[in-house]
């Protein structure tokens, strides 16, 4: 973090054009692969403006509902007790990822394609490094307001689950979602 902010103070007297910008944005998505559930994530994300080009860091709530492959609805007390989510047919998960964010925000027209890559940690639950690439469309509404929609792919890394038993043998999470956000 302590990188992010000297890099934004560093810019910011460089170009007559660079202006604060904040982004409030909401989505979800889909495990992909050999993992399966859904994601919800809500984050908030501030920066600076560099002509058509946006840079900023981020923080956001994500949680997840994972399904559980080990689910065994027989188990006995004594398994149960020894490991509790083998009871569980979904596993629910809270993590927060804080994050480097660079997007494009070109504004010749009012609709314009959009692109976004996330890079950044997710801390809780699920701990790991991640990058998110996205594409999407910007609809500028007024001035410095603005609302876009893009899609997104997402891969992150949790070496603490790396087992012999699948799916967590690779400690990768792939995700495929959409999310919204407003610009002002």
């Amino acid at each position: 973090m302590i990188l992010f902010i000297s890099l934004i103070l560093s810019v910011v007297h460089l170009d007559a054009q660079t202006k604060y910008r904040g982004i409030v944005e909401g989505g979800y998505s889909f495990l992909q692969d050999n993992k399966s559930g859904l994601s919800f994530q809500v984050s908030t994300i501030h920066g600076v403006r560099l002509g058509s080009y946006f840079i900023g860091g981020g923080i956001g709530l994500e949680g997840d509902q994972i399904d559980n492959p080990s689910y065994t609805p027989q188990a006995d007390d004594q398994l149960l007790n020894e490991f509790p989510y083998i009871g569980l047919k979904t596993v629910s998960t809270t993590s927060v990822p804080v994050f480097f964010d660079f997007r494009s925000m070109w504004d010749r027209h009012a609709v314009m394609p959009m692109f976004d890559f996330r890079v950044g940690v997710s801390f809780g639950t699920v701990f790991g490094p991640f990058v998110e690439p996205g594409a999407g469309i910007r609809i500028r509404l007024y001035n410095a307001i603005a609302i876009s929609a893009n899609v997104f792919g997402k891969i992150l890394y949790d070496p603490g689950i790396v087992t012999d038993v699948p799916p967590c043998t690779d400690g990768l999470f792939k995700q495929v979602g959409m999310r919204v956000a407003l610009e002002f």
